[in-house]
């Protein structure tokens, strides 16, 4: 390889003023403006790849077929589904569910709760599910 090719080429090694690794600093021509890096001319933001968009497309044909639907009510009553599947078909089709958590600031020591106090706080968390 060249030195014009070689990307260490363009990088000069000196070492830091306190003991330490070597720090490599790129020559200023070389480095991305500010805003920019990557490929300039690639992909815009929130493009979707060609390949996301034609298995979303497939998972939707899937999902919302009838036929498909009579047998996937007849699984789930049966005991049969593959669960894993299923999910990506979904999420792939209609994408993932949105899971809306609310936290409040309450913050409980439970190593100093006792048993009841501990319940009475996991009955609570779970009403508000």
């Amino acid at each position: 390889m060249s030195d014009s090719t070689d990307p260490l080429a363009l990088a000069t090694f000196t070492p830091s003023p306190a003991p330490g690794p070597l720090q490599m600093h790129i020559a200023p021509s070389h480095r991305f403006r500010k805003g920019r890096s990557g490929n300039p001319a690639g992909k815009a933001r929130g493009v979707q790849n060609k390949v996301t968009v034609e298995a979303r497309q497939a998972a939707a044909e899937i999902v919302d077929n009838p036929d498909y639907r009579a047998a996937l009510k007849a699984r789930a009553f049966a005991g049969r589904l593959a669960p894993a599947v299923e999910v990506m078909l979904w999420h792939y089709a209609h994408g993932a569910p949105k899971i809306k958590l609310d936290v409040d600031a309450k913050v409980t020591d439970v190593t100093k709760m006792t048993t009841e106090d501990l319940r009475a706080e996991i009955a609570e968390l779970l009403a508000r599910l």
